[in-house]
């Protein structure tokens, strides 16, 4: 197969809108990571490339911004819940450049195929994305067979084809930095509690130092997306575009994506060593598994410019964690949020509501028990059934709604035993604010500025971030 014209423009497409943010938000770093490292790979190759992101343009404006740069290729990135968007944008796309090659990828297409199967998507990319994107561009420019490159699935005559699995990138120092735009920078902020507050972030950005996890928590895809493999970049590797973006762009704060950021425990230190080394002066927010964490190294973290830890709590009912495989208990996560909050660092929550079993006196045991944990932030995600995870499979006949537009954490997606759909997002917004209104709350940051004054103009932005969320 080859191109009527050689494909030398490729626009990489995030169809992430302003309207999309979470009632609730967690925080809107919605950095195009994925599409970011793609177009690296692809400019380094000799491509012409441009990343644009949705934001604040409707349809209409969107599209014709993409057909100005005049792109033989448009690769399109989503999730669930606007992968309905980027299906739109495609399929507009298609009708006012008919030759025009759609790419689409990431988590939601690599679990979706059959419903992927739309006359304007023309290939889908499965799993890591940067290989495998080169190599189906240098191939449908050369004329060669596509059927030979690993991890693409395409739709010919009605039926999918689906190529063999390609391998994970192990060596991802080989990998490019990501292909930055200080357009898209400069529109983020890692809103929600953190230090520096949103008003001194400068060009926040996000970075990963390792991809993959090899946990097979029930509601996560990426057992199946990644697998058990987890590769890391070195040590020096992520600190040189620590210190590159830094300054380039003046980026003084991160949000490291990796899915487990203290699975090896040396490595978490080293490059914390390697950051004060380099003298960055940077802050940055993680996310943490509790029974992997020790005061030395929360100490190293600190110094290198941790302000923020997130931890996946999921509940805090001891015995929904076991029915979810968190190995875990809730007397061990107090007494971990308690070391990290000793140090000044900032303590993030994330757990759910709407499991299928959940009942009225679940929710009033979970509302009771959170208001006592030392936690700083918190966010809570209506439980949805993504595909690819287990609880997709496993809770399927509980779904009472496959349309992915509703698949947005604030929608409730699944029967449970004797609460409705309505009580949950009720019983939701009731634990935000039992949660902040709470007397041991207030004296909680009370003690926690007398300690740390410079998180007092953190805390006084977050209030006013809360009072126009809830």
């Amino acid at each position: 197969m080859k191109t009527a014209k050689r494909i030398d423009k490729i626009c990489l497409i995030d169809p992430t809108c302003l309207s999309d943010k979470w009632k609730i938000s967690t925080h809107s770093m919605r950095e195009p990571l994925g599409i970011e490292c793609i177009g690296a790979v692809l400019k380094a190759s000799g491509y012409n490339v441009k990343i644009l992101q949705q934001r604040e343009l409707n349809d209409e404006e969107f599209i014709q911004k993409i057909i100005e740069f005049d792109p033989q290729v448009a690769g399109f990135t989503s999730y669930s819940y606007n992968f309905h968007r980027a299906c739109k944008l495609a399929r507009k796309l298609k009708q006012k450049k008919p030759n025009i090659i759609n790419i689409f990828g990431g988590y939601h297409v690599s679990f979706c195929l059959e419903e992927s199967k739309k006359p304007f998507i023309d290939f889908i990319v499965i799993g890591e994305g940067e290989i495998t994107t080169l190599e189906l561009i240098n191939a449908l420019n050369d004329g060669n067979e596509v059927n030979n490159i690993k991890g693409i699935a395409y739709f010919n005559r009605g039926e999918i084809k689906i190529t063999s699995r390609r391998n994970r990138i192990k060596h991802l120092d080989n990998l490019p930095f990501a292909l930055r735009d200080e357009k898209i920078l400069k529109n983020l902020k890692v809103d929600g509690l953190m230090y520096p507050p949103p008003s001194m972030q400068r060009n926040p950005a996000l970075i990963f130092s390792s991809r993959g996890c090899p946990y097979n928590c029930y509601y996560c895809a990426s057992p199946r997306f990644y697998g058990s493999y987890v590769s890391y970049r070195s040590i020096k590797n992520v600190a040189k575009e620590l210190k590159t973006l830094n300054e380039q762009f003046g980026t003084n704060v991160f949000y490291f994506t990796d899915l487990t950021f203290n699975l090896n425990k040396n490595y978490v230190r080293n490059l914390c060593k390697q950051i004060i080394q380099e003298k960055l002066k940077i802050y940055w927010y993680v996310l943490c598994r509790p029974d992997n964490l020790d005061e030395e190294t929360i100490k190293l973290m600190k110094a290198a410019g941790c302000t923020k830890i997130g931890f996946g709590i999921d509940s805090v009912s001891n015995k929904i964690l076991k029915h979810i495989n968190r190995k875990i208990s809730i007397e061990k996560l107090a007494d971990v949020f308690q070391m990290v909050s000793d140090h000044g660092i900032i303590v993030r929550a994330t757990m759910m509501f709407g499991f299928p079993w959940d009942t009225s006196d679940t929710y009033e045991y979970s509302l009771n028990l959170l208001n006592k944990l030392p936690i700083d932030e918190i966010r809570i995600a209506i439980f949805a059934p993504y595909p690819g995870t287990g609880f997709f499979e496993k809770y399927r006949d509980y779904i009472i709604s496959f349309n992915y537009e509703k698949y947005d954490s604030q929608t409730p997606l699944v029967k449970t035993k004797d609460i409705k759909q309505k009580e949950i997002q009720e019983y939701v917004v009731r634990a935000y604010r039992s949660f902040y209104a709470s007397n041991s709350y207030k004296e909680r940051v009370k003690q926690k500025i007398k300690k740390f004054p410079e998180l007092e103009k953190s805390y006084i932005e977050f209030k006013k971030h809360l009072k126009i969320m809830i």
